[in-house]
């Protein structure tokens, strides 16, 4: 990987100053597709407790913020340029504590075990450090039987190696249970959604 694509790379991963708000604005462009199918496959239940994972410029988050009946709305991301996008974005949402926004990574989430029914991860695993590792986070955050949605974009390998048959692989290493695989129809190209679920 040259420079210039580790620098793009690095921006992709954790945006930041203005170039990381560019970045961000495009995201919010390149995913709209992708947010949408997630929510829609995570199907939020009335009370649901979620948490978004790399929530970006917020917009998978403003879409969970309009289920009618959801519980608390949480998320965390490494990047505070995405923080400030993302809490501009569903502003209404915080200012009323239906939402709640951290800086924070996945490695070090403030929250504790089994604080959550439902999680989701949008266009966002293929840049944790240690991925069985941090996905077993994710599944300890989970309540049992709560399900965790991991969206990738495109439905071949991704620019480190990550594949969905890989993430498959890895959230079975994790200790996830009941994985399934769904293509979802999303523009320029398809892309995979996967859905797991902690043990009850």
């Amino acid at each position: 990987m040259s420079l210039d694509e580790r620098a793009g790379y690095s921006q992709a991963g954790r945006p930041s100053g203005l170039v990381g708000w560019a970045v961000g604005l495009y995201l919010r462009w390149r995913n709209a597709d992708l947010n949408a199918a997630a929510v829609d496959a995570l199907v939020p239940f009335p009370g649901d407790r979620v948490l978004e994972i790399g929530f970006g410029p917020g917009e998978a988050l403003r879409r969970l913020s309009a289920v009618r009946e959801i519980g608390k709305i949480t998320g965390i991301d490494h990047s505070a340029t995405m923080l400030a996008l993302a809490d501009q974005r569903n502003q209404p949402a915080v200012a009323s504590g239906a939402m709640e926004l951290h800086l924070a990574s996945i490695d070090a989430a403030p929250f504790a075990e089994r604080s959550f029914d439902a999680i989701l991860a949008i266009d966002c695993v293929q840049y944790w450090p240690d991925l069985i590792a941090d996905l077993a986070v994710v599944r300890r955050l989970l309540r049992p039987g709560g399900r965790a949605l991991f969206a990738l974009r495109g439905d071949e390998v991704q620019a480190d190696g990550l594949s969905p048959a890989k993430l498959r692989q890895a959230l079975a290493a994790a200790g996830f249970v009941h994985i399934t695989t769904e293509r979802a129809q999303t523009r320029p190209a398809p892309s995979t959604l996967l859905l797991a679920r902690r043990q009850v």
